[in-house]
């Protein structure tokens, strides 16, 4: 399962309930890529967003997905860039 740019816009309530159902159907990954307030080069390179309704840091989504039962954070990416460019976050589902 596969996410780009698509929780910064889900009410903030409503993202762990959002993340455990992405990870729900995911069959073994799940791959959030998340606009966080570390991605600095957005406000330089985009206009302002006003769908960007939960644009929180990436320790906020990393405590997210830790609450997260049926998922483990992935800590190896085979190439990911800087943290101001983009934050993606590579979850696998564990397997019961």
């Amino acid at each position: 399962m596969v996410s780009f740019d698509v929780l910064e816009h889900i009410q903030r309530a409503e993202i762990k309930c959002v993340a455990q159902e992405s990870a729900r159907v995911a069959k073994k990954f799940v791959m959030h890529k998340i606009y966080t307030t570390e991605n600095l080069w957005i406000e330089f390179t985009h206009p302002k967003d006003y769908s960007h309704i939960s644009v929180q840091s990436q320790a906020f989504w990393l405590n997210i997905f830790r609450s997260l039962d049926n998922v483990s954070i992935v800590k190896k990416y085979v190439f990911k860039l800087p943290a101001f460019i983009e934050s993606i976050f590579l979850l696998r589902k564990k397997t019961a």
